[in-house]
């Protein structure tokens, strides 16, 4: 949210000197908040499951914790610079497609809502979130999106795989 303000900010107001630096320094968090926030939502995630399968339930809860929220603080960011300029932008906000990283989790997301509505074992299901995301991220470097933002996809396996493994690797940490 930090770099998304800044990254407006800097389209609105004219920067020079130190406060260019500064700004482009908050920007840059967004590189490193986008890969946090996709480790921490496939922990997340596994967490809220309590070792229960995917409910509608569940599911929308995670749309009310995610999508609306980031819906809000968003739109409010592009209302401000202007990127409604006709109904087909507006269209195209509401289903994240004008935002990669929404689009990005809400794939990711699904592809967690269907393997773990299926009764698998733990290993199998990080397997397969790993290949879907690998296969998924694949895709995205072939349209020749394949700047870090997208490298930061494969965080999103990593929290599930923590999540699923935490009991088993606890006495890692305590030595």
């Amino acid at each position: 949210i930090v770099s998304h303000y800044f990254d407006s900010w800097s389209q609105a107001v004219s920067l020079e000197g130190n406060a260019k630096l500064f700004c482009l320094g908050m920007m840059k968090l967004g590189d490193y908040g986008a890969a946090l926030f996709l480790m921490l939502s496939g922990y997340g995630l596994v967490k809220s499951l309590k070792g229960g399968r995917v409910t509608f339930r569940f599911m929308g809860r995670r749309l009310q914790n995610v999508y609306f929220p980031y819906l809000i603080i968003m739109g409010l960011i592009d209302l401000y610079n202007g990127a409604f300029p006709d109904l087909a932008s507006v269209g195209r906000f509401l289903t994240a497609s004008s935002h990669w990283f929404l689009t990005v989790l809400f794939i990711l997301y699904i592809a967690f809502m269907i393997l773990w509505a299926v009764p698998l074992p733990k290993w199998l299901r990080v397997i397969t979130i790993t290949l879907f995301t690998f296969a998924f991220s694949s895709c995205l470097y072939l349209d020749g999106r394949q700047d870090f933002w997208f490298c930061s996809n494969f965080a999103f396996p990593l929290g599930v795989l923590i999540a699923e493994y935490e009991k088993e690797t606890k006495w890692i940490c305590q030595k």
